[in-house]
Parts: C-alpha cells; sequence; structure tokens
C-alpha cells in the first residue's frame, strides 16, 4: 500500500470508531431522555446451560489430550485443541475457568448434588483426568 491510502486507512477507521462512539451515546441519551431501560447483558443464571455444555466439552477435550500424548495437558494444549474442535467464540479465561470449575468438583456438585472433583492438577497449569473419566470420555 502506498502512504497515501495507508493515511486514508486510517483516517476511516477513526471516523468508523467516533461513529460507534456516538451511536453509543445517542442509545444512552435517548434511552435516558424516554427513561427507558437498556437491557443489560445476560446474567450468569441465563448462561449457565451454556457452561454447563461447555465444561463436558472441555473435560473431553482434557480426555483426548492426555490419551494421546501420554501425559497432563497443559492449560494452553487444552484452549487451543478445544477452539480447534469445537470453533466457538469461546474466550481463553472462559476455557481456564471451566478447568477449575471441574478441578474443584462443583460441576458435579451442581448436576449431581455430590463435591466429586473430574479433574486433577499435579502442578499449575497441567489438567489430568481422574482415572474413571479418561475411559469415558469420548474421542
Amino acid at each position: 500500500m502506498s502512504s497515501l491510502e495507508e493515511i486514508r486507512l486510517q483516517r476511516i477507521r477513526f471516523l468508523e470508531a467516533k461513529v460507534a462512539k456516538l451511536e453509543r451515546e445517542n442509545t444512552l441519551l435517548k434511552a435516558a431522555l424516554t427513561r427507558t431501560t437498556i437491557k443489560a447483558e445476560r446474567s450468569y443464571r441465563d448462561m449457565e446451560s451454556t457452561f454447563d455444555r461447555l465444561s463436558k466439552q472441555v473435560l473431553e477435550t482434557v480426555c483426548y489430550l492426555v490419551k494421546t500424548f501420554k501425559r497432563p495437558a497443559t492449560t494452553e494444549e487444552v484452549i487451543k485443541a478445544f477452539k480447534n474442535k469445537y470453533f466457538q467464540d469461546i474466550s481463553s479465561e472462559t476455557i481456564s475457568r471451566r478447568l477449575r470449575y471441574l478441578r474443584d468438583g462443583d460441576w458435579c456438585k451442581h448436576k449431581f448434588g455430590v463435591n466429586h472433583p473430574l479433574l486433577h492438577s499435579p502442578q499449575k497449569g497441567l489438567w489430568t483426568p481422574l482415572e474413571a473419566e479418561i475411559w469415558r470420555a469420548k474421542e
């Protein structure tokens, strides 16, 4: 690209960002004048079933990696494999949170009323399923 095209592209990006900001302000001011409430983001309770599904998929991913590599899987490997396998727009932090949730046994407590961890972390950032789970998970 020539320098003139780069300058124009930067200007277009700047103006698009400015328009987006002004549209957000406009929406907020309209809501204030009409005394309407802007609907907030979905609550955790609304998204709970999505997280339950993610927990199962994360567990399956960890089991697959441990079977494949015959060693504990790292958090980065789990995140990369999960995103490659499921093609979902899930943040890395959400996947990490699901790993900790499975390690602490909260998923079983939520689903079955029993606090039973499904993952073990021998070292920070390494994950391995408990023996019973590795053979039940799908490949």
